[in-house]
């Protein structure tokens, strides 16, 4: 379980953010028919459209510096596998918001969208502790091997590639089949799903999750268990990113109990920002409506900008912290 959740955190924050200068070929939006209509989350990251964005070039182009970042890059490719042109969109999901007793999401499939050489990756595979091999009724082979984190505790982990370019990833046999039923056509979304929420234009990652009323989350606070739904959206479109955040709440005095705390941290936020202005007006920007049981945030910026603003404030944390000034001469001297 934790194995899998490690390396779907990894592949989309990690590589969400890569960048390409080369114009993508293909495009990797969710792909509602392949999440199963029982489903109560659903994370997706469109590394296509990623690739586009000023942010994921300028990141990618940051990350490049960096030789353990290079290194890994070649190891990849060691695999038949070039993340900048080769990943195309990674979604992960699950049928249950409730939390094991590790604390982690029960059963959550992981969907990678990818041209990938799989004779080479199921060569890697077999190397594996305790690697086997079984096919399922209708011929699907399926491979399973034993990973342990880096801890004594190894969980197993099931794979399969149901199509080209297509990989799937579960932690129990009973996921992994019924994820493989879902992309051969039996059981997926549907356009109306209200897990799908809003995705305007230029999104490149969206998270999702309906029923949180229903979860045993381990915080136990007020507001929390009056929050329903909640869809996120980000993108970049036109040269401006954006957030786009919205909550469904139980009573409409949640929501209006939700934009106060925004609205106050909004603010705690701009008085600390003092003497940069650039992040004064990226606070302006932010706007948070709250209607009935809804909350909605909208936040958008110019990607210039926010890369500006990003590299001086890695150049004020490198000098341990913002310019000082210079005390006035003495009119003695």
């Amino acid at each position: 379980m934790k194995r899998l959740l490690a390396s779907a955190v990894a592949v989309m924050l990690g590589a969400a953010i890569w960048g390409s200068a080369a114009p993508a070929v293909h495009a990797a939006p969710l792909e509602a028919a392949d999440v199963s209509s029982s489903a109560k989350w659903l994370a997706h990251i469109d590394f296509d459209a990623a690739r586009e964005t000023k942010i994921g070039e300028h990141l990618r182009s940051q990350a490049l510096k960096n030789a353990r970042v290079e290194k890994s890059l070649e190891k990849l490719k060691d695999f038949g596998f070039d993340p900048e042109k080769d990943l195309h969109g990674v979604t992960l999901y699950g049928t249950d918001i409730k939390l094991g007793a590790d604390a982690t999401p029960r059963s959550p499939v992981l969907i990678v969208y990818a041209d990938a050489d799989t004779d080479k990756i199921v060569s890697f595979l077999k190397t594996r502790p305790d690697y086997a091999e079984s096919k399922t009724d209708d011929g699907t082979d399926v491979y399973t091997w034993k990973s342990n984190m880096g801890h004594d505790k190894k969980e197993t982990v099931w794979a399969a590639f149901p199509k080209k370019g297509v990989g799937v990833l579960a932690d129990s046999d009973e996921s992994l089949k019924s994820a493989l039923k879902v992309i051969a056509g039996k059981g997926g979304l549907s356009s109306s799903s209200p897990l799908l929420g809003d995705a305007p234009k230029g999104t490149f990652m969206r998270l999702a999750v309906v029923g949180l009323t229903e979860a045993k989350l381990p915080i136990q606070q007020p507001l929390l268990a009056q929050i329903d739904d909640v869809h996120l959206a980000i993108g970049e479109n036109e040269g401006d990113d954006f957030i786009k955040l919205n909550v469904t709440t139980t009573k409409p005095e949640a929501a209006k109990q939700m934009k106060s705390m925004i609205d106050g941290f909004s603010g705690m936020m701009a008085l600390q920002a003092g003497e940069h202005p650039e992040v004064q007006q990226l606070l302006k920007d932010l706007k948070v409506e709250a209607a009935d049981k809804n909350l909605t945030v909208d936040w958008k910026a110019p990607a210039d900008e926010l890369i500006k603003l990003g590299e001086k404030m890695h150049q004020q944390s490198n000098r341990g912290g913002p310019e000082e000034k210079k005390p006035a001469e003495s009119e003695d001297k």
